[in-house]
């Protein structure tokens, strides 16, 4: 063996630039070579450098922020060299130099793009180099962060995102299937909202060696895309004050008595508070705003919702001690949606003048007179008198089925934003009835269609394999009887969903303290749905701004009950749900007693 040449020493220096470059992963070391064969020792010896290289590079461009770091292009000036060795170390160079510069390129394409890139590893940790506009995205530096301390995640939620990506690491089930269950958006209030998209790197073995976080910035084309919502709103709000306007009337009226109700509520400084029916009253509030159209006043109505919803509206003692913390945010909210609801009719007054209606309704509502005259055609011809009847019959009465047409706008709207195609029927809407009397009854009905659609009406899919129609089906029917002299309607919403589960009920309204374990052993299913109707109580986890938490139904039942009638559901699972509200049947103008509201 003879002793090292001096030429050895660039290549020394080409080894040591490649370790630097990967992180120690080339362990290559150059031997003494043999005079007599010296170019076949030196190419064998660079071509298996070359050979690890390759290997190396093709790692490296998968994973570019986890190698290369700082490393700028390296030129090997070839001169003095000959035969195979030249040639080996040009085509070293023509390779990292290629590899480099795709590097550059493809950092170039990703900065260009807009999109934050980083990969964290199986604990969420940060690792390699984010691409710079990262931390100009996400408002903070990536670098030595967490994943889920960059979303700003506490508790539970942090928790659950770090458990997620480690599930991604260990891959129980195929990527593409946990992907849509990771975090899909960063929300940071009043600032950016960025759109979250992961992909994986995998090493030779095709395990997953980091998890790509892909994060783009969609502030503005949220911004565009809720401009476009809030145009639509308020375009179906003025179509809804012109093609039922009566009801949207009521509606305005309604509302703006219940704001009064909940100001005054919120203003005394003591006094217990009927935390349910404030909730009753809001949760409508909502209901009502989102079927006209009032986006904004829905929004508002829907936070306020979030002001209760720690409340144990089973402990009283936790109750007055959270209201008196709750009093001043409450009513300074009630306030902001008063205003904005005030704003909204002054905006709109030129179109319908809708203030002159509301403030004077004699002048274009005679509902007042209507009744007053009949009172005293009443007190001197007699309610049997042909006359008398023909003249309530024309002028206090109305088809029952015109109070519920606006309910079908309302039920194809959800469905459309859940992606639900549904159809709404009326049946025998003729029945006449005196329809001040069921105002507030009416009101809480949005409910049962909303939960109908958001609960009961299953996805397109669901519904194809349980062999349904894709388009789910909502039906109100109405009946009148007579009980002992006296007469009764019955209001039946009956939809074809998925049906009420009695044993997904049951626990539920147990861990809700609606009910005790040992006296829900002792009831019939048909006993435990009825349990829907209870305050508070919710069959989803999660409020939506479609149906809610759950004070839908128990509104219905309360309302029905103010009247001196009743309130149930009916369920077949697989089949569907209806809904029953039997109330007496009022035909004549006469004054109903107003709880609290």
């Amino acid at each position: 063996m003879t002793k090292p040449l001096e030429k050895t020493k660039d290549l020394e220096k080409i080894l040591d630039l490649l370790k630097d470059i990967s992180g120690g992963k080339l362990e290559v070391r150059l031997t003494h070579f043999k005079k007599e064969t010296l170019e076949k020792d030196l190419a064998d010896g660079i071509n298996n450098i070359l050979d690890q290289t390759e290997a190396f590079m093709k790692e490296a461009i998968l994973s570019l922020y986890e190698h290369n770091k700082g490393t700028s292009r390296v030129r090997i000036d070839r001169r003095g060299y000959s035969g195979t060795y030249s040639h080996a170390l040009f085509q070293f160079n023509l390779a990292l130099d290629r590899s480099l510069r795709q590097k550059e390129e493809i950092e170039t394409i990703l900065e260009n793009l807009g999109q934050a890139y980083m990969t964290c590893d199986r604990f969420g940790q940060i690792k390699g180099q984010p691409s710079s506009i990262s931390t100009q995205i996400f408002g903070t530096d990536p670098v030595g962060n967490n994943f889920a301390d960059i979303l700003e995640l506490k508790d539970e939620e942090r928790k659950g995102v770090l458990e997620w990506v480690k599930l991604v690491f260990d891959e129980p089930i195929d990527f593409e299937d946990l992907k849509p269950i990771g975090p899909k958006s960063f929300d940071r209030v009043g600032e950016k909202f960025i759109e979250l998209d992961y992909q994986v790197i995998r090493n030779k073995k095709g395990k997953i060696a980091r998890l790509v976080i892909i994060g783009t910035d969609k502030t503005e084309e949220r911004k565009f895309k809720e401009a476009a919502a809030e145009e639509a709103a308020y375009v179906k709000a003025i179509l809804s004050m012109v093609t039922d306007k009566q009801n949207f009337i009521d509606f305005i009226s309604e509302v703006q008595s219940i704001l009064d109700y909940l100001k005054k509520t919120f203003a005394k400084s003591r006094g217990e508070i009927d935390v349910s029916h404030c909730f009753r009253l809001i949760h409508s509030v909502k209901g009502g705003s989102a079927s006209f159209g009032l986006r904004k006043i829905s929004q508002l109505a829907h936070k306020i919702e979030n002001e209760f919803t720690n409340l144990n509206i089973t402990d009283t003692k936790t109750i007055r001690e959270e209201m008196a913390k709750k009093r001043k945010p409450l009513l300074d909210a009630l306030k902001v949606l008063d205003k904005d609801l005030n704003s909204f009719l002054d905006k709109n007054d030129n179109i319908l003048g809708l203030r002159k209606i509301l403030e004077n309704p004699s002048k274009e509502l005679t509902e007042k007179k209507i009744e007053s005259h009949g009172r005293k055609l009443k007190s001197i011809i007699g309610e049997e008198s042909v006359v008398y009847r023909d003249y309530v019959k024309d002028f206090i009465l109305e088809p029952i089925g015109d109070a519920f047409q606006h309910f079908e706008r309302a039920t194809v709207q959800v469905g459309e934003k859940l992606g639900k195609d549904v159809s709404f029927e009326i049946f025998n809407g003729s029945v006449k009835f005196y329809r001040h009397a069921y105002k507030p009854l009416i009101s809480s009905l949005i409910h049962a269609f909303r939960n109908a659609v958001d609960h009961g009406i299953e996805s397109f899919t669901e519904r194809k394999k349980a062999k349904k129609k894709p388009a789910g089906k909502i039906e109100v029917h109405f009946k009148t009887k007579t009980v002992q002299g006296k007469k009764w309607i019955l209001i039946k919403v009956e939809d074809d969903g998925r049906g009420i589960d009695p044993n997904i009920i049951g626990p539920l309204a147990v861990e809700k303290g609606v009910i005790d374990n040992n006296k829900l052993e002792s009831l019939e299913d048909k006993e435990v749905i009825q349990l829907v109707m209870a305050a508070g109580f919710s069959s989803k986890e999660e409020a939506t701004d479609m149906s809610g938490r759950g004070v839908g139904l128990d509104a219905i039942k309360f309302e029905a009950e103010r009247l001196k009638g009743k309130a149930w559901v009916e369920s077949i699972l697989g089949k569907g749900t209806k809904l029953f509200v039997e109330v007496p049947l009022i035909q004549e103008a006469k004054k109903v007693r107003q709880d609290k509201s």
